[in-house]
């Protein structure tokens, strides 16, 4: 499904900021180079808050999931343009999912676990899934429960145990692996197909579905990437929830781009991050502005934790403090890159390289091609 105009595909092509790779292709590039490497790694409490232990995935190994998934919604009757409404934490099958979705051309519609029957039927009005997935296990809610009443006739997939009476099991699943490359062969995928529909976090009303393609999230790797000075095999830590522009066009962009290994988190709880950060000694992260505040005031904390793998933490969604970004540069040498995004447009980010001054870099944003 493409919805970008001729003229608009010209052009943003001739300025070299759309091309003609999509996230699977991105994927495979990596897996065959570094098939060893580690790719993912799922939160230490993941048990806590979902289902199974935690997961610790090389790229030839997150590959194969990415087959058996992609395979395993084929011999489900998913086809390309066809909208998956998921409903996940953040483990390492929804990473996965995410790219057997693009390699088959389905589309993905990321809702917040924390939506209820309401949130979901508006998104099923809207984007009309052909598959409901979810976990069987979530801490706090029963999304099974939940969600069976709105699925007239949509399928139901589920990860987890115990998956519930008529629900496709993707935990187990198997693919079929001719119908997968006849399918890939048969439908190929447009780097301007559409890729997410993510959804505002309405907060002047309900929220609303935005369509991106594959284009569009890769045109905001490169700012993401330059100004938090991004390295081939970089480690990044991921809390901020897969169904947004900081976890999807932020650290999933830029661990992509790297080839490098992203950390998951989930919920946020500082006490597990800065665990994280001490044992899987990640390059960069991100982290809300309160977060930082609290984290740079607290001295008896910071001297009980490790943070010298950091070299950048990326933050917004608020104002950021002056003195906090300066603190951080100053006392710990950890540069703060300030950022604004959302779901519906591109990303303003101001590194050390655009505003050295940490106090401006609180507050400004560069012009990009000026």
């Amino acid at each position: 499904m493409i919805v970008a105009g001729e003229d608009k595909r010209r052009r943003y092509r001739e300025s070299g900021w759309w091309g003609d790779k999509t996230f699977a292709d991105l994927f495979a590039v990596n897996a065959a180079a570094h098939p060893e490497r580690l790719a993912l790694v799922d939160a230490p409490n993941r048990a806590d808050f979902a289902f199974g232990k935690p997961l610790r995935l090389n790229y030839a190994e997150l590959a194969a999931e990415i087959d058996r998934l992609a395979g395993a919604l084929v011999t489900a009757g998913i086809r390309k343009d066809d909208v998956l409404l998921v409903q996940l934490p953040n483990i390492s099958e929804f990473v996965a999912l995410y790219f057997a979705a693009a390699k088959i051309g389905a589309i993905v519609s990321p809702a917040a676990v924390q939506y209820r029957s309401h949130e979901l039927k508006g998104m099923i009005g809207v984007v009309e899934p052909k598959a409901f997935i979810c976990a069987t296990q979530v801490k706090g809610c029963d999304h099974v429960g939940v969600a069976a009443p709105l699925l007239d006739g949509i399928l139901l997939m589920t990860f987890g145990p115990n998956p519930p009476v008529g629900a496709l099991d993707l935990s187990t699943a198997a693919g079929d692996e001719a119908a997968l490359a006849a399918h890939v062969a048969a439908n190929p995928v447009d780097a301007d197909d559409i890729f997410t529909i993510c959804w505002t976090s309405g907060t002047t009303g309900v929220p609303k579905g935005v369509p991106r393609s594959h284009n569009h999230w890769i045109a905001v790797a490169g700012a993401g990437y330059e100004a938090m000075k991004v390295g081939p095999g970089d480690v990044l830590l991921n809390p901020f929830p897969l169904i947004n522009m900081a976890s999807i066009g932020g650290i999933t962009m830029c661990w992509l781009t790297s080839a490098g290994t992203m950390v998951l988190h989930h919920p946020f709880d500082p006490g597990v991050y800065l665990k994280q950060i001490a044992t899987e000694r990640p390059s960069l992260t991100i982290a809300p502005p309160a977060v930082l505040n609290m984290l740079l005031q607290n001295e008896a904390l910071l001297a009980s934790v490790d943070l010298s793998s950091l070299r950048v933490i990326a933050s917004g969604s608020a104002p950021l403090a002056p003195a906090m970004v300066r603190g951080f540069q100053e006392k710990l040498g950890i540069i703060i890159v300030n950022v604004f995004g959302s779901n519906e447009g591109m990303s303003f980010i101001t590194g050390d390289s655009d505003m050295p001054d940490p106090d401006k870099r609180a507050s400004l944003f560069p012009r990009r091609g000026r």
